[in-house]
């Protein structure tokens, strides 16, 4: 059933880039993509571009919580009051 799926995929993406593209680069796109998946190329690729993305949104979060805690830095709130 699942190879069925990947199938149907597959001739999807090959019918999609054959618009954009002429008939070869579509099969050259495809058939690359089939061989990348079955070597486990493209998940390497996948996992790689998730962690950099992960980096990328940690680094962003602690530049904007610097930032705010630089802001609140000036305002002394007294809990006494």
């Amino acid at each position: 059933d699942s190879i069925e799926i990947a199938h149907d995929r597959m001739v999807s993406k090959f019918k999609a880039r054959e618009l954009r593209w002429n008939t070869f680069a579509a099969f050259v796109l495809t058939g690359g993509e089939a061989i990348l998946a079955l070597t486990f190329l493209r998940f390497i690729y996948r996992v790689m571009v998730k962690g950099i993305n992960w980096l990328r949104r940690r680094r962003d979060a602690k530049a904007v919580m610097a930032a705010e805690a630089a802001a609140n830095a000036g305002t002394v709130i007294n809990a006494n009051d």
